[in-house]
C-alpha cells in the first residue's frame, strides 16, 4: 500500500514538473517574440530587431496596428480616417543558385513573381490591375526596386468601382526579400500624393541587428 502511494506521488510530481516546464517554455517563447519587435503606439514608431528595420510614421495622424492577412506580413498599420494601409512583407527568394546581396541581379525573376501575384490576387479578390510600373532604384543606400500599381474592383457590395493605388519598394537583406508598401484609395492618393509618398521617408534599414 505504501509503495503504491509512493508511486502515485512520484507520478504526479513528474506530471507537475512537465507542466511547469511547458508553461516556462511557452512564456519564454512569447517574451522572445516580443523582444524581437517594438511598437511605440504613442509616437507611431515600429522597430524589428530580428529583420533589421524600423519605420517612423507621421505623428500628425493616428495609426492602428493590425494583424496582416498574409503569413509573411511582419508589420501592418492602418490610418482609420483615410484607410491608408502601411505594411512590410518578408519572403525567401527561391532560386537554384546561391543568393547574392544585389537584388538587381534578380530583376526578371522578381518581375515574373509580381505578375504571378497580380493574377492570384485577381482570382482571389477580384482586384484587377489597370496599370503598373517597375523600375530600379535605391532605398536606404542600397539597390532596390520600386513598383506602382493601380487596380480596380468591381463588386455589387459597393455603389461604384473601387480604385486602389499601391506603392512598394523591394530590397534584399539577410536572406529575405522585403516589400515595403503603402496602399490608398485613388481619391485619397490624388488628394494627398506627396504626403503619402513622404511616409516612406521614415523607413530605415538597420544592418547591425
Amino acid at each position: 500500500m505504501e509503495e503504491q502511494i509512493l508511486n502515485k506521488t512520484k507520478k504526479w510530481s513528474q506530471i507537475t514538473l512537465y507542466l511547469f516546464m511547458f508553461i516556462f517554455l511557452l512564456i519564454n517563447s512569447k517574451e522572445a517574440k516580443g523582444q524581437n519587435e517594438r511598437w511605440d503606439k504613442n509616437n507611431y514608431i515600429y522597430s524589428n530587431y530580428q529583420y533589421g528595420f524600423s519605420w517612423t510614421l507621421p505623428n500628425d495622424v493616428t495609426w492602428e496596428k493590425i494583424t496582416g492577412t498574409e503569413k509573411h506580413t511582419i508589420f501592418k498599420v492602418v490610418q482609420p480616417d483615410t484607410n491608408i494601409t502601411v505594411f512590410v512583407n518578408a519572403s525567401k527568394i527561391e532560386t537554384k543558385e546561391p543568393i547574392e546581396a544585389d537584388i538587381w541581379q534578380y530583376q526578371e525573376y522578381i518581375k515574373n513573381i509580381l505578375k504571378a501575384t497580380e493574377k492570384i490576387t485577381e482570382q482571389n479578390t477580384g482586384l484587377k490591375t489597370i496599370s503598373s510600373t517597375f523600375s530600379k532604384c535605391t532605398l536606404c543606400g542600397q539597390h532596390a526596386f520600386k513598383t506602382t500599381n493601380l487596380s480596380s474592383l468591381k463588386d455589387d457590395r459597393y455603389d461604384e468601382d473601387l480604385k486602389i493605388v499601391t506603392l512598394s519598394y523591394l530590397y534584399y537583406y539577410k536572406g529575405y526579400t522585403f516589400t515595403v508598401t503603402i496602399k490608398a484609395y485613388k481619391e485619397i492618393y490624388d488628394a494627398a500624393s506627396e504626403y503619402i509618398k513622404n511616409i516612406f521617408r521614415g523607413y530605415t534599414i538597420v544592418r547591425k541587428y
